[in-house]
């Protein structure tokens, strides 16, 4: 539970540090707009002091964050044998999860899906945030981790692959830890030639494979209704 309760705090850290660098930079932008004494080059405002966003048509503006970092220990909540684990590490892989070097690393504007990763990456992760979303609801942080403490064993296409072949066994394990990225598990990668893995939660039209508003479609080989 300290271990827990620790790597909280730490997340307040990083949120409370991203807010104040982001509330300083806005406050300078926003004077520079209501002053006039911005400029623009290219894709990026600026203001006079050199505090600049990202501003393009059709993509959301940003402002970068830097020098906001934390390191802690997330420790085994879950307490699952090692094979038992690797298969919900498989379904982050699968899903939103990358590589950086040999460890895995996973990016995410919700911080508690920060939680629900560690959960799978136990040990030392570091967090990083790297800039600051403007849209209309508010203000998003995106939050970048990297684990530490394991090596990235697969790339997205056998990660797939392998979540299709466990599916077919009854083993949903590894399609349950994909579900909650970014809200929803979309896949729609083509694998050997053969066959195509599609999965929705909320939003199955962006995939193009729609059965019904909240129903997933995995084909390996021929298409299967869930």
């Amino acid at each position: 539970m300290r271990l827990l309760l620790h790597f909280r705090d730490a997340m307040k850290q990083l949120l409370m540090g991203a807010q104040r660098r982001a509330k300083a930079k806005l406050t300078a932008l926003y004077k520079a707009v209501a002053e006039g004494t911005y400029r623009l080059e290219g894709n990026k405002l600026y203001a006079p002091d050199g505090t600049w966003m990202y501003v393009r048509v059709g993509l959301t503006p940003h402002i970068p964050i830097r020098g906001v970092s934390v390191s802690a220990r997330f420790p085994d909540v879950l307490k699952l044998p090692q094979e038992k684990l690797e298969l919900f590490q498989l379904g982050w892989r699968a899903s939103d999860e990358g590589r950086h070097k040999r460890h895995p690393y996973m990016g995410t504007t919700q911080p508690w899906q920060v939680f629900v990763w560690a959960a799978a990456r136990c040990g030392e992760l570091y967090i990083r945030v790297e800039l600051v979303n403007l849209t209309r609801e508010g203000v998003s942080v995106l939050i970048r981790g990297i684990a530490r403490s394991w090596r990235q064993k697969w790339n997205r296409y056998e990660a797939i692959s392998l979540v299709a072949d466990y599916l077919r066994r009854g083993e949903w394990a590894p399609i349950l830890a994909a579900w909650p990225g970014d809200g929803n598990a979309r896949w729609s990668k083509v694998l050997r030639g053969r066959y195509v893995v599609s999965i929705a939660a909320k939003e199955p039209w962006r995939l193009g494979l729609v059965a019904s508003t909240y129903e997933a479609l995995v084909a390996t080989g021929r298409r299967r209704r869930l």
